[in-house]
């Protein structure tokens, strides 16, 4: 559908219903007109901007980007000046941002980073109000639940989703896939939620643009202490975590202890995907993130738009095989202490490989002590711009290493910062 004005002017452009006395209605997706020059590009329910969106300068630079409702800024989202430059983000309410960081000019003229609340960025002078219901009940605003009843009952047209702390605590579901959720925009699994979920799919979601996992979340509580006398059963378990097909998906983090019963993490199809972290890495052994800690086997591959990549101390702890690979974009990846360290069997002789390859923009590489510790066989090629200088090794890392496979590409001095004074054999990969 396309509407003019009096003066013949396109107001509207997009998706429409007709709701019988209200007449056709803007009603999905759309844009919005002024002068001809679009001021708001988006998700409408019966006429009014509700969803997730974008609205413009009268110059065409973006103006905010996130949640609407009611024709107001409602939700997650960031707010830029005329001149592209990012302002604030965080909660808004009523086109006030109440709860986010704004970034701010200091005499010095750098640009920081601070708490900010009550920014009026739309040029409102007024106080925020309450938080803007959905309208007609179409519940696309953020939507908490708690239990398989309340997840089944939340629209599909929902643009956030939250499982509760503790959610699904009393359930014997056993999988959850969020494929229905085409509308989802974030996507939270706070602190001890989804415990006995074995299998959790978060797949084939256009519009999903960030996913965090927080602290415990996705474990079970009785499996998830002390967990060298519960491998087996946790083994048993098979617990699988899978995001595949979200174009748009830019974030993913897991906080300390997320997922760390699940053996299996698959990612695939994520071209937007910026940001990953798998908990906090640093040197102090007495700080664990534990993240994925029983899964064998990781494959990062294809991820296009990677910028950062971190491994939290104990995460992937009793990985056997790594591959982190044709990443054009990845410039910086840290691995914490005792991260990927490839949990020794004594049973079993097996090799244990880590492959770190086609990184060409990587500059910085941290190894904290004991990272990739027992792995046998590291390869790397692609590192093309990688320099000593930022290559960090520190006194334990690849420990166990026996050879060590290389590109042509990987400077000497680089080589020489993974090997250290190991007595290891050295490979030219081929071609």
């Amino acid at each position: 559908m396309i509407q003019y004005d009096s003066a013949n002017h396109k107001v509207y452009e997009g998706k429409y219903e007709d709701f019988g006395a209200h007449g056709p209605c803007a009603q999905g997706e759309g844009k919005q007109f002024e002068g001809n020059v679009v001021v708001y590009k988006g998700e409408f329910v019966r006429g009014h901007r509700q969803g997730p969106g974008c609205s413009y300068y009268p110059s065409r630079t973006l103006q905010y980007d996130g949640d609407w409702m009611n024709d107001k800024a409602n939700g997650h989202g960031k707010f830029y000046n005329p001149e592209g430059m990012l302002i604030v983000e965080g909660e808004f309410v009523d086109d006030v941002c109440v709860d986010g960081t704004r970034r701010i000019h200091r005499d010095t003229g750098k640009i920081e980073n601070v708490k900010s609340s009550g920014c009026f960025c739309f040029g409102s002078s007024r106080r925020a109000g309450t938080k803007q219901l959905p309208i007609d009940g179409e519940g696309l605003g953020p939507v908490s639940v708690a239990s398989p009843k309340e997840l089944e009952a939340a629209s599909d047209r929902t643009t956030a989703l939250c499982f509760k702390s503790g959610g699904f605590a009393d359930s014997n579901i056993k999988s959850i896939d969020l494929a229905r959720f085409h509308n989802l925009r974030r996507l939270t699994i706070e602190a001890n939620a989804l415990p006995y979920v074995k299998t959790l799919r978060i797949c084939e979601l256009p519009k999903l643009r960030t996913l965090s996992f927080e602290k415990s979340a996705c474990v079970d509580a009785v499996l998830g202490v002390e967990y060298l006398k519960k491998e087996y059963t946790i083994k048993g378990a098979g617990k699988t975590l899978c995001i595949e097909s979200c174009p748009l998906l830019e974030e993913i983090t897991f906080e300390e202890d997320a997922c760390g019963d699940y053996v299996k993490c698959q990612l695939f199809d994520l071209p937007a995907l910026k940001t990953l972290t798998f908990g906090s890495a640093s040197a102090n052994p007495d700080q664990h993130s534990n993240c994925f800690y029983w899964c064998e086997s990781l494959q990062l591959t294809d991820l296009s738009a990677l910028e950062t990549l971190v491994f939290g101390n104990a995460s992937f702890h009793n990985v056997t095989t790594i591959a982190v690979k044709d990443m054009p974009a990845l410039t910086s990846m840290e691995f914490g202490f005792e991260a990927c360290c490839g949990l020794m069997d004594l049973m079993e002789q097996n090799d244990r490989r880590a492959d770190l390859r086609l990184l060409p923009a990587l500059t910085t590489l941290r190894l904290h002590s004991n990272a990739l510790k027992n792995m046998t066989e590291l390869r790397v090629s692609g590192l093309g711009v990688l320099t000593a200088s930022g290559t960090t090794v520190d006194e334990g890392a690849l420990a166990g290493l026996k050879a060590l496979k290389h590109g042509a590409d990987v400077s000497e001095e680089v080589l020489n910062k993974l090997k250290e004074d190991k007595e290891i054999k050295m490979f030219k990969l081929k071609k």
